[in-house]
Formats: structure tokens, C-alpha cells, sequence
């Protein structure tokens, strides 16, 4: 069996970001940031630890930054890192959210510093998290068989599908920007899909 197509997807992921500008890379990060709201706001609701309010604000403020330039606020950090909680699953929702939260703080920190190396990670966590949410939701065994499955699934090949778009889109030209975000925006990584209750 050959290497997974996820992640040859990633790879290449990685190694497009680097070649594009900054504005491109970090916008191409909020993107798939985006595509994750949903499934915070979703997997948080009704907890403590829930902050979707605050990752919404944080994404708009990175979206006018990377659409219009508007200086981020110094705050955006301390926000960011109000929506970090302890990795004590009680639900299988629950750590979606985690890592959904530590990414995106990490992205936040990375903004206000101006470096480009964490770009990736956005697009990277979103595979992983349809990964597991496949897995689990479908209990599949682990293994190639499954692998292959998850590979082949519409939520796996629509993300990569945008993932791959808005690469070639910011590559054509930073002033799509604002196309990427409508595309992004309302758009969930897990589709209409949910852990059964």
C-alpha cells in the first residue's frame, strides 16, 4: 500500500505556502480557520470553556487584516488564548474544540509576529480532525482499509479541494482574497455531519 493521499496533500500544502506572500500564507490559514468555526462553535456550546464569540471576533479582526491591512490589535492574543482549555474530554466533540483552540492561538501569535511558518497548520488540523471524526463517528477500524476510506470521503476531498483552490487563487494574486473569504465563510470542515447524540 502506497502512501496516504492526505498526506501528500499536506506536504505539498506546506511547501505552496512558502512560495507565497505573506498576506497569501496568513490568508490562506484564516481560511481554513474559517471552515473550523463551526465546529468550535458547535462543540462548545453549552460548555465553561466556550468562546466562540471570542474566536469569531478574532477571525474578523484577522480577515480586515489580511483583506485591508488594518493593523491587528495588540489584544488579539490575549483573547485568542481565553478560548484555551484543559485537554479533559468529556465528549468526543470536545477535543475537536482543543485543538481547534490551540491551533488558532498559535496562528494569532504568529500574525502579531509577522511569521509565516505556522500557516500550514490550520489546513493541516482540519484533515486531521475529519480524519478522527470518520474514524470514530463511523467506527471504522484502524488501519489501511480505513485510511484509504477516509482518503476517498467527500468531507476529506472537499477540503483538500479548497485547501488546493485558495493556494492557486492567492497564488494568482492577493486580490482574492475577498473571493476566499465568502468561500470560507458559513462553510464547515465537517459539512452538515455530526457526532451521533
Amino acid at each position: 500500500m502506497g502512501r496516504r493521499k492526505m498526506l501528500d496533500h499536506l506536504d505539498q500544502v506546506e511547501a505552496a505556502i512558502r512560495s507565497l506572500p505573506r498576506e497569501g500564507a496568513f490568508g490562506f490559514a484564516v481560511s481554513c480557520s474559517e471552515r473550523q468555526y463551526p465546529v468550535y462553535e458547535r462543540a462548545s456550546r453549552g460548555k465553561d470553556w466556550g468562546r466562540s464569540e471570542l474566536m469569531r471576533s478574532c477571525l474578523d479582526d484577522l480577515w480586515a487584516w489580511v483583506t485591508r491591512g488594518t493593523p491587528l490589535p495588540q489584544n488579539l492574543l490575549a483573547g485568542s488564548s481565553q478560548m484555551l482549555f484543559n485537554d479533559d474530554h468529556v465528549q468526543p466533540s470536545d477535543w475537536m474544540a482543543f485543538d481547534i483552540a490551540n491551533t488558532f492561538n498559535d496562528l494569532v501569535a504568529n500574525a502579531l509576529e509577522g511569521d509565516v511558518g505556522v500557516c500550514h497548520l490550520p489546513g493541516q488540523i482540519s484533515l486531521e480532525i475529519i480524519d478522527t471524526f470518520l474514524s470514530d463517528s463511523l467506527d471504522l477500524p484502524q488501519g489501511t482499509e480505513t485510511d484509504s476510506f477516509v482518503d476517498k470521503h467527500e468531507l476529506t476531498l472537499i477540503e483538500m479541494e479548497l485547501q488546493n483552490e485558495t493556494i492557486l487563487a492567492l497564488a494568482r494574486s492577493i486580490e482574492e482574497i475577498g473571493r476566499i473569504r465568502t468561500m470560507s465563510e458559513a462553510r464547515s470542515i465537517l459539512g452538515s455531519m455530526w457526532y451521533s447524540q
